[in-house]
């Protein structure tokens, strides 16, 4: 039995934590997370989805792109660079935006 939970999740932590969220949704099946991403963006944080040529199943980081919420489309070696960055407070001019 799949339970899908990231819209659940993303969606409490926005609601707590408004915009100061960076939100990354990587490979997998069906579109969980895309509804809370748009809710993320709206809120003013921001949002990374994985590339498809790094996605194993690319339907969820398309379900973000294709409702706008995406900030940034990565591939999979750079996410975590880019989080560290983020953290880290360094300037991201030369990444690919969407």
């Amino acid at each position: 039995h799949v339970r899908p939970s990231i819209d659940v999740m993303l969606s409490s932590a926005v609601k707590v934590y408004g915009g100061s969220i960076l939100g990354v949704i990587l490979t997998g099946m069906g579109k969980d997370g895309a509804a809370a991403m748009v809710e993320l963006k709206k809120a003013g944080g921001r949002t990374v989805v994985q590339d498809r040529s790094t996605s194993v199943i690319y339907n969820m980081p398309k379900a973000v792109i294709d409702r706008g919420a995406a900030d940034l489309e990565l591939p999979l070696e750079e996410i975590s660079r880019f989080i560290a960055d983020v953290v880290g407070g360094s300037n991201h001019g030369n990444r690919s935006r969407i």
